[in-house]
């Protein structure tokens, strides 16, 4: 019973470390888009946006969504 209680706290432990990683990426990637965008650089933003999305930030579906909208780093 031990044994599963130091398992299941090391999966604790992994998983959340893995996530404030995940966080930090995605938060690097949203600042980076946004030096693109006063750049006016919308491809490149966009590029980040698209990287950001993937792992989960709502943040950057958003700014997607603005850019298509505007017609910002869009075919």
């Amino acid at each position: 019973m031990m044994n599963f209680r130091k398992l299941f706290l090391l999966a604790i432990v992994i998983l959340t470390c893995s996530c404030h990683t995940r966080l930090v990426q995605v938060g690097h990637l949203l600042e980076s888009a946004s030096k693109f965008i006063v750049k006016k650089e919308y491809k490149a933003a966009r590029n980040l946006y698209i990287k950001a999305a993937d792992a989960g930030s709502a943040e950057a579906k958003h700014f997607i969504a603005w850019m298509h909208e505007e017609g910002k780093g869009v075919k």
